[in-house]
Formats: structure tokens, sequence, C-alpha cells
């Protein structure tokens, strides 16, 4: 369940049941060394849907969370600051390479909340607003806002997140792009989707 959305918003995202394999091919399963989370760097990050599969990067004045879980690898992250951001390089997220600043900007562009960050000497990253719902073609929701996400760990906050349609995922309510590998169609122009 979404909540945070107008009475709208939430009807859109009851068209399809959430859910959506990542595309394992573009990183390795580790992306790199990645250290787990300290109680330290996970304290800035708490109230994020949990994942065994989240990892902090830390440099002077920034923290870097991945989830790998929830990346759908849209890149905007390695077009972004290829310095901080490169897939053949250990470990692949550098946030020491670029002004904190630049970092957090760049990580504000990921589409799926796969990114997010925590500045020493800044702000924490606000939601947009109005809450944006856009469904993708043959794909996921996509949702930016102040967002409260409830799935088997509960209810967590989040700013941004693409949530599936097709059913199949094995991280809902989170896209893992099971739609691509079924062939997931959500219909054509004009017809309703539900």
């Amino acid at each position: 369940m979404v909540t945070g959305l107008s009475r709208v918003e939430r009807g859109i995202t009851q068209l399809r049941p959430f859910a959506c394999v990542p595309r394992a091919a573009a990183f390795p399963a580790h992306h790199g060394h990645m250290s787990d989370m300290s109680e330290e760097t996970a304290a800035g990050f708490e109230g994020l849907p949990p994942s065994d599969r989240a990892k902090v990067y830390a440099a002077p004045g920034v923290q870097v969370r991945f989830d790998a879980a929830r990346c759908r690898h849209s890149e905007r992250c390695v077009h972004g600051a290829p310095e901080v951001f490169d897939a053949s390089a250990r470990p692949w997220i550098q946030p020491g390479n670029a002004d904190p600043e630049h970092v957090a900007e760049v990580v504000r562009r990921c589409p799926t909340g796969a990114l997010h960050y925590l500045l020493t000497q800044g702000p924490a990253e606000e939601p947009e607003r109005p809450t944006t719902v856009t469904p993708l073609p043959d794909g996921p929701l996509a949702i930016r806002g102040d967002l409260r996400l409830t799935g088997p760990w509960g209810t967590a906050r989040e700013t941004r997140a693409e949530l599936c349609r097709c059913g199949a995922s094995a991280n809902k309510p989170f896209c893992d792009g099971s739609h691509e590998r079924l062939g997931w169609h959500d219909g054509s122009p004009g017809e309703p989707l539900a």
C-alpha cells in the first residue's frame, strides 16, 4: 500500500498488483567492494526500506547508500558523475571523487530509489511536491514525492521508487524487471489498464 498520495494517485497504483529480474550483466553481483553498514552509517539512513543488499560508500562530506536489489540500471548515475559511479572500477561508487553537493544532485536523479545520500554539511533530500505517479510503458510505476511504502518489512519513508505492476516481482512492492522476462504489456494507448 502506498500512502501520501491523492485519491487519484492511489487509484493508479491499484491498476495492477505491485511487482516486476535485475539486469545482472550490467554490474557484478557484489557491485565491487561494499562494506556492510555500520551502526554509525546505517543510522543516517533509517526509515528507508531495509535491504540485505544495501551498502554504504562514505567519503568526507557525503555518504551514498546503494541498494542493488532496487537498481534497474537506468545509468543516470553513471552518466551524471562517471568519476563517482564507474561500473568498471572497484569499488564502483567512489563519492570522494566529486563535490558532495554534486554527488547528491546526481543521486537524486536515480528513478528507483536504489541510491540515497547523506551530506555531512547540508540538507537531507526533500521529496518532490506534488507527488507524481508515472506509469512507464509496459513497466513499473515511477513515483516521486513524500511516500510511505508498506511491505513485508512494515512501513518505510521514500522519495523515489519504481513499483511494479506485472505481479511477478521477487522484491515487492519494487520492480525487479520481471515484466521484461515475462514480456508483460500494460495495454495499448486508450485501453484500460485494469
